[in-house]
């Protein structure tokens, strides 16, 4: 359904493979890419997807994913399912994401989060005096995959996680483990 999003491990250019590949290699994560169902849009023949890549965000067909895909619909906690006015507000919100930059520092960023440095975010500090990597992801001009799924949704009045995070502190691992971790689905 429109709004709802994939994860998937990356193909196509050598690029976007090898940017894959850095992804899950520094967030430890089973899977390295997501992106967000947008349904018909003005130009395309098929349905689309928008997706973060390193030549910024854009559209790909969304059978591009087809059996290959560990699709959202159906695995989200009930609490997080959107509304149909949420899911238009997400379609919404992805669209406006088109050509938004990619944030390779956010990989990184993301990496040393998840290595434990995440000790060292308080978010009663002003962002100011956040380590450079928090500042870094605080910002919504360059984003990773994950990144958009958890900013569209976010716009949307989903709050995917309410864990204390620094916002958009999310590599696609964090959004395979809110799907259930699912043993073997990329098989």
């Amino acid at each position: 359904m429109p709004g709802d999003f994939c994860l998937v491990h990356a193909t196509g250019r050598l690029r976007d493979r090898w940017m894959g590949a850095l992804v899950q290699w520094v967030t430890d994560s089973p899977c390295e890419h997501a992106a967000v169902y947008v349904g018909h849009v003005d130009g395309y023949d098929k349905p689309q997807c928008v997706e973060a890549r390193p030549g910024g965000a854009g559209f790909i067909d969304a059978d591009h994913y087809t059996g290959r895909a560990l699709w959202s619909g159906g695995r989200l906690p009930a609490h997080l399912i959107p509304t149909d006015a949420q899911r238009q507000a997400i379609v919404a919100a992805a669209l406006a994401k088109v050509g938004t930059p990619y944030g390779v520092l956010d990989i990184v960023a993301i990496g040393l989060a998840q290595r434990r440095l995440g000790s060292r975010v308080d978010a009663r500090r002003a962002i100011a005096e956040q380590p450079w990597w928090v500042r870094r992801l605080m910002r919504t001009d360059r984003l990773i995959c994950s990144e958009l799924i958890d900013l569209v949704y976010e716009e949307a009045g989903v709050h995917l996680f309410t864990d204390g995070r620094p916002h958009q502190l999310v590599a696609p691992s964090d959004l395979w483990v809110l799907l259930g971790s699912p043993i073997g689905w990329w098989s």
